[in-house]
């Protein structure tokens, strides 16, 4: 099974990725995943537990341009990784480079037309490559691989996020206030075009935790490859014996 899931902050993606990872367990499903692709991460340049108390903030040091292209390249790195199906047959892409495409320009600077074009300067913060065709290349290679690969779209009304905002706040918080609605639009947009055929959105508002799920399993359902209806047949039959 290999997900790909995406969704705004506080629509309610990480609570649902807990709840599918511990039902893939169930299955006896162990997946890679990949949640480190959002700049500031140094997960995505060394390991979570060789990271330096002041790495993000090193990181954060550098200029848009230079986190671009580092997360450009780790996004390479694991788009091979996820391609490697006799190595990884289940993997989780948890925002990958869609999230970063979104939250760049808002939040860590990128700068995606060069201010100093003008006089012939090229600015620190100019992201000099077309990040949204670089989306989609990406992508494309996953689906020569992989058609089976399923774009999963988390999402809410803006008065909920907001309302989550809240009521349980991040630490720390990326997003504002002022940017839910662009942002809900912007992720709405990149889900419409991203190069994955198998696509499924779920809108959380008015769903607890465990509804969402019950709508996730409805839904990706009709996108499960054999393998993967295999394993959750045989689960249901070694629970039936139990």
């Amino acid at each position: 099974m290999r997900l790909y899931v995406i969704g705004c902050e506080y629509a309610g993606k990480t609570t649902l990725l807990e709840k599918i990872l511990q039902w893939q367990e169930e299955l006896g499903v162990k997946p890679i995943v990949h949640d480190h692709f959002t700049f500031p991460s140094p997960g995505s340049l060394v390991p979570y537990d060789r990271w330096e108390r002041d790495d993000e903030a090193k990181l954060m040091s550098l200029s848009a341009g230079a986190q671009a292209r580092l997360t450009t390249w780790g996004g390479g790195y694991h788009t091979n990784a996820f391609l490697h199906g006799s190595v990884y047959n289940d993997v989780i892409l948890d925002g990958f480079l869609i999230e970063e495409y979104i939250y760049g320009p808002l939040y860590y600077g990128y700068k995606f037309e060069n201010p100093g074009a003008a006089s012939g300067e090229v600015d620190k913060d100019y992201v000099d490559f077309d990040m949204d065709a670089r989306n989609r290349m990406l992508e494309m290679y996953m689906l020569e691989k992989f058609p089976g690969t399923i774009l999963v779209h988390v999402t809410a009304s803006a008065e909920c996020i907001k309302q989550r905002m809240h009521e349980h706040p991040h630490s720390p918080r990326r997003i504002k206030e002022e940017h839910i609605p662009q942002l809900l639009e912007s992720f709405d947009e990149q889900y419409k075009k991203c190069l994955i055929t198998q696509k499924i959105t779920i809108d959380t508002t008015d769903l607890t935790a465990d509804e969402a799920f019950e709508v996730f399993k409805t839904k990706v359902w009709q996108h499960l490859e054999e393998r993967d209806l295999l394993r959750i047949m045989l689960h249901k039959m070694s629970e039936t014996k139990g």
